[in-house]
């Protein structure tokens, strides 16, 4: 009998595994699957400012790229259910397919066009968000049977955790890179609480909120908050004294020690190199950003303090700049010319959710 405590627990042990996305993704699907049996699993990251697409794995049936084209495609067309822009907006961020059409799979556009001529009886999709932040999805597909509404919930329980993994990957994949100078820095601490390690990132983070090079307050009660046999991982957020807001995250690490990475709180937005692609303006981006995360034109206008009249002509400049006519053309665009191009090409996503190259 499936025991959720343990499936979360296993699941954060993972995401503090220091794995890359592809190695945490197919053990975290051979553990899903001992929980919730499926016959195919595919694993997707996406960029948590558009929802679109930045890396993909497909365990259990080989990869085939216009198939993926098309289920790319079906995640804005209004025909479906069940999409990605739909599973972030529900508590819990999960469903399934049969049970979500009343048992009529056919009313899905996905069913005709991809799961039916490949046998699919039935999907679970689980949008992988933490904090209001979608950091990829799971879809679990079984030939022979539907998947039950607790199921759905199980997998719809652990969707932070699933979250969590991705994002620390990201974050250490950074934090070990050569990167700029606001890149996450790392922070290695031996079981007695002394620094082992300290890139000049994380000390350089450290040192606004501890002027005089000693462990500020908030990395020891990260740490104690870890607690005893708690895998992790444990985040909080902190304000330095010129204004700026940090973001640390602590976990265990394999032996007798802890890692924080310490990086700078960021809005979730557009990349500039999207921006600067199409000649949008700052408000043109404030507005494309939700708007391809599936917000309604009321809701872009409540959050940015502006007018519904207002978001529609900025949409209406976007849509011109980029040179299609709808929020589905817009998405598939920006897909196929700015994600799956870079994606192909084996360039790996940042902590931040767009790619680490910057051209």
């Amino acid at each position: 009998m499936p025991n959720p405590a343990d499936l979360r627990r296993r699941l954060r042990a993972l995401a503090v595994a220091g794995l890359p996305v592809g190695d945490l993704w197919s053990r975290s699907d051979a553990l899903l699957r001992r929980h919730v049996p499926y016959d195919v699993g595919a694993w997707g990251q996406v960029d948590p400012a558009t929802l679109l697409s930045t890396g993909c794995l497909v365990l259990g049936l080989p990869f085939d790229a216009e198939r993926e084209r098309e289920i790319l495609r079906l995640e804005h067309d209004d025909g479906d259910v069940n999409r990605l822009v739909d599973l972030v907006r529900r508590t819990p961020p999960a469903g399934s397919l049969d049970l979500t059409t009343g048992g009529h799979p056919e009313r899905s556009a996905r069913y005709p066009a991809l799961l039916g001529p490949l046998g699919i009886r039935d999907d679970l999709r689980v949008a992988m968000v933490r904090d209001g932040l979608c950091w990829g999805s799971v879809y679990a597909y079984r030939r022979s049977s539907v998947f039950t509404a607790a199921e759905v919930a199980l997998l719809g329980s652990v969707a932070g955790d699933l979250a969590d993994g991705v994002h620390l990957a990201l974050l250490r994949a950074d934090a070990m890179s050569d990167g700029s100078p606001d890149s996450p820095g790392l922070l290695l601490m031996g079981a007695d609480g002394r620094v082992t390690a300290v890139s000049e990132v994380a000390d350089r983070w450290l040192r606004l909120l501890a002027p005089d090079g000693r462990i500020p307050p908030v990395v020891t009660s990260l740490l104690a908050a870890l607690g005893g046999a708690h895998p992790g991982p444990a985040r909080a957020r902190v304000q330095t004294e010129d204004g700026r807001w940090l973001v640390l995250h602590a976990s265990h690490i394999d032996g007798a020690g802890s890692a924080v990475i310490v990086e700078a709180a960021r809005p979730v937005e557009l990349a500039e190199v999207l921006c600067a692609a199409y000649g949008l303006t700052v408000r043109e981006r404030d507005v494309v950003g939700p708007v391809l995360r599936g917000e309604a034109n009321r809701s872009v206008a409540r959050t940015l303090g502006i007018s519904e009249y207002t978001v529609k002509e900025h949409l209406k400049s976007v849509f011109g700049k980029v040179g299609v006519l709808s929020r589905a053309e817009l998405a598939a665009r920006l897909l196929h010319e700015q994600y799956l191009p870079r994606r192909d090409a084996g360039v790996p996503a940042g902590s931040a959710g767009w790619f680490r190259e910057t051209a």
